[in-house]
């Protein structure tokens, strides 16, 4: 049988692949970049290890845990409209706890941003709109806590997301429900 080999560096390579995985993600990488589509580099999937082309600058996971971490969040005992179908959990507990069915316009919030926390104390409900503004600022935010702490921005920007989420709200004035 024929060994399979990359064309550029000779290493081993998968059936019906030119290239093996390293050269190609260099490839991949080259390409994209003349193209003008974002690239961040290459890291590691944090929770299966996995060597992954970031395509954002804050993706932790490659494309397969992130879709297990999705699909760890949704539920499908819950019936809205005709027939069952699926829904967010943090969802299904926000209107179990304000005992009425929440609007298209009105988002559940993780003021953590852990999705997989749905403790009432870190869920906001806001509009759709104002959910994107928030998102746009804590973005912002983020960027100058990782400037000013070097080292730790990441263990104090998760000590402080819900505190900022919550100063933002009242500072503008924004109605919001905490569950």
């Amino acid at each position: 049988m024929k060994e399979l080999k990359c064309i550029k560096c000779g290493n081993e390579r998968d059936k019906g692949r030119k290239l093996c995985k390293k050269c190609y993600l260099e490839y991949k990488r080259n390409k994209y970049a003349q193209n003008g589509r974002h690239n961040y580099g290459i890291s590691n999937c944090i929770t299966c290890g996995k060597e992954i082309l970031l395509w954002k600058k804050d993706q932790l996971q490659c494309y397969n845990c992130s879709r297990i971490h999705y699909k760890k969040n949704i539920t499908n005992d819950y019936e809205r409209g005709k027939g069952k179908r699926y829904s967010f959990l943090h969802r299904r507990i926000a209107e179990e706890i304000l005992n009425r069915k929440l609007n298209s316009n009105e988002i559940v919030h993780h003021l953590d941003d852990n999705h997989l926390n749905n403790d009432k104390s870190n869920l906001v409900i806001i509009s759709r709109s104002v959910h994107g503004k928030i998102h746009a600022y804590m973005k912002k935010q983020r960027l100058i806590v990782k400037d000013i702490i070097d080292r730790n921005g990441e263990i104090y920007w998760q000590k402080y997301i819900s505190l900022m989420c919550l100063f933002w709200l009242k500072i503008n004035n924004i109605e919001y429900i905490k569950l």
